[in-house]
């Protein structure tokens, strides 16, 4: 299962880098605004195609979107 949080902060973060506005990316990605802001704020699960998408309008690798995502994330529970 791929993290949604992680995948949404890093297509913000990469379009922020690149001094993108949500608009000017989604234009770019051919998407609508409000797609790709769902994606950002991981309220949606985009498809495959969505996110080759974003990462050619971003000029990035796939793989660096992908990379470790699949990692599950180590959670500890403390008693009191």
């Amino acid at each position: 299962m791929v993290n949604l949080v992680e995948l949404g902060s890093r297509v913000k973060t990469a379009r922020k880098e690149r001094g993108y506005t949500l608009d000017e990316l989604a234009k770019r990605a051919d998407l609508g605004k409000g797609m790709l802001s769902k994606v950002e704020n991981f309220r949606v699960t985009p498809s495959l195609p969505t996110i080759i998408k974003i990462a050619a309008a971003l000029e990035i690798p796939l793989e660096k979107l992908f990379k470790g995502l699949d990692q599950k994330t180590v959670t500890n529970v403390v008693k009191k």
